[in-house]
């Protein structure tokens, strides 16, 4: 009785082993496509995140709509996620931070 209560503590233990395994192995492939970005599409990725369209992006770093589509079609492709939501957590998961929007109106 003894044996199979502590070989259960034994299978449990080892499942939770695995698992933090894979979940660490999972930030290190994480991490490694962020490397990947240029310092540009990092840029950009924050904007992203914070839920801005294309246009408001553009102008807020200065070049064009098309460029900033270049930029998020190679983030996506480069992180492996097919939609922004997937993008928003992935970005969540290495602690990456939305750029907030500059505050709108005469500020005095």
């Amino acid at each position: 009785r003894w044996r199979s209560a502590h070989a259960g503590a034994r299978v449990a233990a080892l499942a939770h082993a695995r698992a933090q395994h894979a979940a660490a192995a999972a930030g290190a492939e994480l991490r490694r496509r962020h490397a990947q970005l240029t310092p540009r599409e990092r840029e950009v990725l924050t904007h992203v995140i914070a839920g801005k369209r294309n246009k408001v992006i553009a102008a807020e770093i200065g070049t064009t709509e098309k460029t900033v589509k270049v930029h998020r079609g190679r983030i996506m492709e480069k992180m492996k996620v097919r939609s922004v939501a997937d993008l928003v957590r992935a970005a969540d998961k290495l602690g990456i931070k939305p750029t907030p929007s500059p505050p709108r109106g005469n500020a005095q």
